[in-house]
């Protein structure tokens, strides 16, 4: 019987856990308020930041702000994703700017 030559693994040098970036609070706040009126909002569960991705200086996050109903004859409330956002985060100028795709219409979709 002949044997068969193994493969040597390589293996990948340990990358260093770093933490994700966050938005500063201010500056996503003040998003919000101009979004969605997130103030008014009485039933926000959560608003997460999601870091994506940075490139040229430029960072991309997934903002999703989280909404919690009561809904009768349930026994746990209803959470979901009410509002999300990708956005464009310029460290440099420290604004942000929106790129969220908007829904086609609903005559436009194909079922």
């Amino acid at each position: 019987m002949a044997k068969t030559k193994r493969r040597r693994t390589t293996r990948k040098k340990e990358q260093v856990n770093k933490a994700d970036p966050k938005l500063p609070q201010d500056i996503l706040d003040n998003f919000l308020a101009e979004e969605i009126l997130v103030k008014e909002i009485s039933n926000v569960s959560r608003i997460r930041d999601n870091f994506l991705w940075e490139k040229n200086n430029i960072q991309r996050f997934r903002i999703n702000v989280w909404i919690e109903e009561r809904v009768e004859g349930r026994y746990c409330p209803k959470v979901y994703i009410k509002h999300s956002f990708f956005v464009h985060y310029n460290k440099e100028t420290k604004q942000i700017t929106d790129k969220t795709i908007d829904p086609k219409p609903e005559e436009e979709k194909v079922f």
